[in-house]
């Protein structure tokens, strides 16, 4: 139950931070580690619904039916991806991946037609159903990339009134990106057994240019690949600290960036605590939280559905059709295709101005980056893998829920 509740509250924790009120996404980076030092950094930073909003898009509803949106070469943003974790928990029975995965697409699909916006939602889902059901986490990419991406491929295939040739056109860069990134990381090897590679130094301002590098124009995390690229990312990164430190280094990797912050935290955050529940989670970032008490009930009623496998809406289904799925449109939240339009607008418009200011920004950066966190030891590889067992190992030992 635990790790359910994490899911959908730190998702809420980290949407908050990493937007701040509309101040820090897509905002300098220097600007933010300004305003940052000023606050004391992120353990001084109590969420408040006051204060600390959650962002507009991820409370945003469907403005079409689930089949009526027409496919988009403009649909790759991230609102798919930083909204369908809840789907991931609430299909995480190993049995249920085809669900999972027609349910994410469809539910994708009302917003972002189009694979690199809907294929974020299947990775964010998945991986959140991988950390419920522990599988190590330096097996997510490989995993995901060899037994689910050829899943999506075939519902596509199969939806012959939903743009087949399309979607299977335009599939190409959201595979390519995944598969650079795993061999960036030296874990494109779905038997790799060692630690994923990463810069000797990788601060606030290594992670910004890379983060940049993985994005489609120039702000990384606002697409649906970069998105759940750089939360798994900050997960790798972040995973052999010690609790005490792995929450707040989660906050720094994701959320305090030039990009999407607010997206690439709330996926992140959620992930995290699909992995680790609330363990490390610094009070203040719960306590208060807007929405906080709507999350806990709706993490219940998810839970109590997820875990029961007896219930007729956990009927294995098959992948190309969706009259198999009861509830094929029930995600818990799902984004209005105008304001992404609008978001990917002014992406856009930011993006013109990136490469002049580039030497500018390093510079800042260097006088007003604060302390990041130390590099991970070599002491903890993460949960161990026990997919069988779902929902009775479900709450990490030795933590509690602030």
């Amino acid at each position: 139950m635990e790790q359910f509740k994490a899911c959908l509250k730190l998702c809420g924790a980290g949407d908050a931070l990493g937007y701040h009120g509309g101040r820090w996404e897509f905002s300098k980076l220097s600007q933010i580690l300004v305003d940052l030092k000023q606050i004391g950094g992120v353990d001084n930073i109590i969420l408040r619904g006051d204060s600390w909003i959650v962002s507009d898009l991820s409370m945003c509803k469907p403005k079409e039916q689930f089949d009526q949106l027409p496919f988009s070469k403009r649909g790759g943003g991230c609102g798919a991806s930083m909204r369908s974790m809840c789907i991931g928990i609430r299909f995480s029975l190993p049995e249920l991946l085809p669900n999972l995965v027609v349910t994410a697409i469809e539910a994708g699909r009302m917003s972002h037609h189009n694979p690199t916006g809907y294929l974020g939602g299947v990775a964010s889902a998945v991986f959140a159903s991988y950390g419920i059901q522990k599988v190590p986490l330096i097996k997510w990419g490989s995993k995901f990339r060899d037994e689910v991406i050829p899943l999506c491929k075939t519902h596509i295939s199969g939806m012959k009134d939903r743009f087949p040739k399309e979607n299977l056109d335009a599939f190409d860069y959201f595979e390519k990106q995944w598969k650079k990134y795993l061999e960036i990381r030296g874990i494109a090897d779905e038997d790799n057994e060692k630690e994923p590679v990463f810069p000797e130094k990788y601060g606030f301002s290594e992670r910004d240019n890379f983060y940049t590098s993985l994005s489609f124009h120039g702000n990384g995390g606002s697409s649906g690949h970069d998105s759940v690229l750089i939360a798994y990312d900050c997960l790798l990164h972040t995973k052999n600290l010690d609790a005490s430190e792995r929450w707040r280094a989660m906050l720094e990797h994701s959320a305090i960036h030039s990009g999407d912050s607010d997206s690439t935290a709330a996926i992140a955050c959620s992930l995290y605590g699909c992995v680790y529940g609330f363990e490390g989670v610094n009070a203040q970032h719960t306590k208060s939280l807007e929405f906080g008490n709507k999350m806990d009930k709706l993490a219940t009623d998810l839970y109590k559905i997820a875990c029961d496998r007896s219930h007729p809406l956990n009927r294995p289904t098959t992948v190309g059709k969706i009259n198999d799925v009861p509830e094929v449109t029930v995600p818990v939240a799902l984004s209005c295709a105008e304001a992404e339009e609008k978001a990917d607008k002014t992406q856009d418009e930011q993006g013109k101005d990136m490469k002049c200011e580039e030497k500018e920004e390093e510079k800042k950066v260097e006088d007003a980056e604060v302390s990041s966190s130390t590099q991970p030891s070599s002491s903890s590889s993460g949960p161990s893998s026990d997919p069988t067992n779902v929902c009775s190992s479900a709450t990490p030992a030795s933590s509690a829920s602030p």
